[in-house]
């Protein structure tokens, strides 16, 4: 009993070990954290640090030399707390030092958008993020620069419908985790103008005795009165170069054409650079008899 009392005499006599200075975090990941710290004030001699951290459930240790760690294979979007403290060369502990981060939230992955011209809408696609399962997602679809909607969906697609012809739009995605969420994952698409509709040949006859002359007529997509555009024409009989023209309203007249002579007609709608699907017709200029393709 004398021996026993006189070493916890020794060990409380001895000074207390110094704890490590602060612990920052210098690198978040989903999946993995690098953490440092300070080292112990007036501490000579030799010593290791014990670090420990918890999170999901589980604990680990480690003991290291160095003023730093990098701790792989985490969970993505979970808490962890971490504590470090300095192990004397006589096995002697130090009171420790703690703090908490939380992993990152990754961002949705291989975004896709299908845009269904036709029925103004568009279906965006996209995949989880590595090592995450049972999450929602948050979806802020913007006109231009204008914010118009957010939607939260737990799977991984969904369509915007009632979009406006000749729009550009973009969407901004997050992955959203146990009330925590991610950077934005981003796309961007163009509901692109629609092709004529309606094509037809209105009138078909002789303008001098070697030359016809056809009168070409379409309609509009719904949805597409307001938006600025035209629609060329290109034509040409079998055997020759294509000739193309331009215009804005919807008909034209071709004339100079072959006598007894199969032509094709294609037709496309070109907004700011881009052009929609043709809209075809062949039709023979001896007589009216018209294919629509």
């Amino acid at each position: 009993m004398i021996i026993s009392h006189y070493i916890t005499y020794i060990y409380s006599s001895l000074p207390v070990v110094p704890r490590p200075g602060p612990i920052k975090f210098t690198s978040v990941k989903p999946d993995s954290v690098c953490l440092c710290w300070g080292p112990p004030k007036g501490l000579t001699g030799p010593h290791t640090f014990r670090v420990s951290w918890t999170g999901k459930g589980r604990q680990e240790k480690l003991e290291v030399q160095d003023l730093k760690l990098q701790v792989q294979e985490l969970t993505p979007g979970e808490e962890y707390t971490f504590t470090v403290a300095t192990l004397s060369g006589e096995g002697r502990q130090s009171p420790c030092v703690s703090a908490t981060v939380f992993t990152v939230v990754p961002p949705p992955e291989d975004l896709t958008v299908d845009v269904e011209m036709d029925a103004k809408s568009a279906s965006v696609a996209w995949t989880n993020p590595a090592g995450v399962d049972k999450v929602a997602y948050s979806l802020n679809l913007y006109a231009g620069k204008t914010y118009r909607s957010t939607t939260k969906v737990p799977s991984n697609q969904h369509r915007f419908s009632e979009l406006n012809i000749g729009g550009e739009y973009s969407i901004k995605m997050f992955t959203v985790l146990k009330g925590r969420q991610s950077k934005p994952a981003s796309i961007t698409f163009r509901m692109c103008a629609l092709a004529p509709k309606g094509l037809s040949v209105d009138e078909l006859d002789a303008e001098s005795a070697d030359r016809w002359r056809a009168t070409l007529r379409w309609s509009l997509q719904q949805g597409m009165e307001q938006i600025p555009h035209r629609f060329l024409i290109s034509y040409c009989s079998e055997g020759t170069e294509p000739q193309t023209i331009s215009t804005e309203s919807c008909s034209t007249t071709l004339t100079g054409l072959q006598p007894d002579t199969l032509y094709t007609v294609n037709i496309c709608t070109e907004q700011t650079g881009e052009k929609t699907k043709t809209a075809s017709i062949t039709f023979h200029t001896s007589q009216l008899h018209c294919f629509i393709m």
